[in-house]
């Protein structure tokens, strides 16, 4: 991790701190495995592998069906369909192709469809630690934080262990707060616009984007040109 970790110098404390930090990244990886494997919400990780069937063999997955015959499950039928934005269910659909599809098995599947949630986890820690090192924040409380983010009880049970993708949005939401905070508003405005498009829960940045990027009172014109640049990358208008 940077901040906490020196590459060049191999002796001594250097050492240790690589090693012990590595350890942590390490243990943080396969208990996130090791609960993505084991466990799953019973009702949304059926959706989602049901969602992943429909979009993986081209049918539309806002409509429910029977699935029994294509899991081989009775645990498949008298489900709901899929209640989020097509982002998530195209990823769900390219992990069935890539996965159940070459190895039909329900618990390698279910894991499969937890690894961009594991792999948003561990951005997540990163992205922490990177924001406290530019606030020039001590190297020991970035240390703890990464840590924290890591090994965080309750990013593990809704994540990993749930199935949830909220992880993904939080990235995507906070790389767009650290793009506005650089003066990057087309990268910003692409990034929330691919957290709101996986789940609307990051709408409630769209306002404070703007108002952390332009400075109250802010030209009209400037608050267009970003809603509009959002607008088209979230499909909604004409480029």
């Amino acid at each position: 991790m940077r901040g906490s970790i020196s590459i060049g110098r191999v002796n001594g404390v250097w050492k240790q701190r690589f090693t012990r930090d590595q350890s942590i990244l390490l243990l943080s990886v396969l208990l996130q495995l090791a609960l993505g494997i084991l466990f799953g919400h019973s009702y949304d990780m059926r959706i989602f592998m049901a969602t992943g069937y429909l979009v993986g063999s081209g049918q539309n997955p806002y409509v429910a069906q029977d699935l029994t015959a294509a899991f081989q499950n009775n645990s498949f039928q008298g489900m709901t369909s899929v209640g989020y934005p097509p982002p998530w269910p195209l990823a769900l659909g390219f992990l069935y192709r890539i996965v159940y599809a070459l190895l039909p098995n329900l618990m390698v599947y279910n894991l499969a469809i937890k690894l961009p949630v594991i792999a948003a986890n561990i951005g997540l820690a990163y992205l922490v630690a990177d924001i406290l090192k530019n606030l020039r924040t001590d190297a020991a409380v970035i240390r703890k934080a990464w840590i924290f983010m890591l090994l965080c009880p309750s990013v593990l049970y809704f994540g990993p262990a749930w199935g949830q993708f909220d992880s993904i949005v939080a990235w995507l939401s906070l790389l767009c707060l650290v793009s506005l905070d650089r003066g990057r508003p087309l990268s910003s405005a692409i990034l929330l616009a691919l957290a709101i498009a996986f789940k609307p829960i990051a709408l409630p940045l769209f306002p404070v984007a703007i108002l952390c990027y332009f400075p109250w009172p802010s030209s009209i014109c400037s608050v267009n040109r970003f809603a509009r640049r959002f607008a088209m990358r979230s499909g909604s208008l004409p480029a």
